[in-house]
């Protein structure tokens, strides 16, 4: 990663915790409350159909998710070719400076190991980062741009 990035990142105000922690988890959580803040995006990785062997699967998690930023990111990319530019490259500067191109998602939780987790809330928040893709809105900012 260039220290540009790196730098930038860590200097954002949604990154760190804030002067009281309580963009943390309940009571402390398990969260690395001194450094950077996680996701920075998300995406629906709930009940993803899948058929082996003529068999309907319904699958979930992390794993499914990914994916689907890459699938958005690719599509990006293959326009912005058509149009003779250049890749999107990495893109948490250009969201965090365009918030708007996200689906803010404000409702829901993430509990696990033994804690409450964290809330989604309006805004980044540690459950869903940003939000997930609004793949016109996204669209529209990367094709705006050199």
């Amino acid at each position: 990663m260039s220290s540009y990035f790196h730098e930038r990142d860590l200097g954002h105000p949604y990154y760190v915790a804030n002067a009281d922690t309580s963009n943390i988890g309940a009571n402390g959580g398990i969260y690395n409350w001194a450094g950077r803040g996680y996701p920075d995006v998300s995406a629906n990785g709930a009940n993803y159909r899948m058929f082996t062997n003529l068999t309907d699967y319904h699958y979930y998690g992390t794993s499914l998710a990914a994916p689907l930023w890459a699938s958005v990111a690719t599509l990006i990319n293959e326009d912005r070719a058509l149009a003779g530019k250049g890749l999107i490259g990495f893109v948490n500067p250009t969201l965090y400076e365009n918030a708007w191109a996200m689906k803010d998602i404000m409702n829901g939780s993430n509990p696990n190991c033994g804690s409450s987790g964290f809330a989604a809330v309006e805004g980044w928040d540690p459950v869903t980062g940003l939000g997930t893709p609004d793949c016109p809105k996204l669209l529209r900012l990367f094709m705006g741009l050199p």
